[in-house]
């Protein structure tokens, strides 16, 4: 699968690392944004994936991360879009996030979406 993304990651290493690359590693956050697996914008987040031919998936899902006191907060929500290649997208599932102060200061939480369809192509937009 190849991802790519018009976003402009964060200057430091840390919340920059390999950017939009690192978004498919199996490597979760703590709840230490400076732990190196985090990845950080200013920008909407818009990753389009392709992949390699078209493929039954069942799931796809990203993680966020809220801390208050540092000014990082979740999307308003997040947009899936799936279809045959990247030319041809449509909106799938929205999901909204939590909105302001969460029970505590700093929380992670995933955004999965069910997909249960064979797609060449996606995009998440939050």
């Amino acid at each position: 699968m190849v991802l790519e993304s018009p976003v402009t990651f964060d200057k430091r290493e840390a919340l920059r690392g390999n950017g939009v690359a690192d978004l498919l590693q199996n490597a979760r956050g703590s709840l230490d944004y400076f732990d190196g697996k985090w990845r950080a914008t200013l920008d909407n987040l818009d990753v389009t994936g392709e992949l390699s031919s078209k493929t039954m998936i069942s799931s796809i899902g990203i993680g966020f991360l809220t801390n208050h006191r540092c000014g990082i907060i979740y999307p308003e929500y997040v947009e899936l879009y799936t279809g045959e290649d990247k030319e041809h997208l449509t909106l799938a599932q929205v999901i909204q996030m939590p909105k302001g102060l969460q029970e505590r200061e700093i929380m992670k939480m995933d955004a999965v979406f069910e997909v249960k369809e064979t797609i060449g192509a996606f995009r998440i937009v939050a």
